[in-house]
């Protein structure tokens, strides 16, 4: 769809009309439209594996601002801390 849409933009045609045309949001015709003027538009499939962006779930524990103490204790509920009592 997003070939699609940089082939209308090359043609001429409006953003409203290529995202009523191809049900695309106005966000994905203009994020096709900016990535065409910087000159560097390809396609998920085009980009090696270590480009494309990796999904981050959680924070990086090497990050984090506050140290924890306590032990971890899996239970079926997940991984709890417990404090530990000194």
């Amino acid at each position: 769809m997003r070939a699609a849409a940089f082939e209308g933009l090359a043609r001429g045609k409006g953003q409203r009309q290529l995202s009523r045309e191809l049900s695309l949001s106005l966000q994905t015709i203009n994020a096709v439209k900016k990535a065409t003027i910087e000159n560097n538009y390809r396609s998920y499939s085009e980009r090696s594996k270590k480009e494309r962006k990796k999904k981050k779930y959680s924070a990086d524990p090497a990050n984090a601002k506050t140290k924890h103490t306590g032990r971890l204790v899996r239970t079926k509920y997940g991984t709890l801390r417990i404090p530990s009592w000194h």
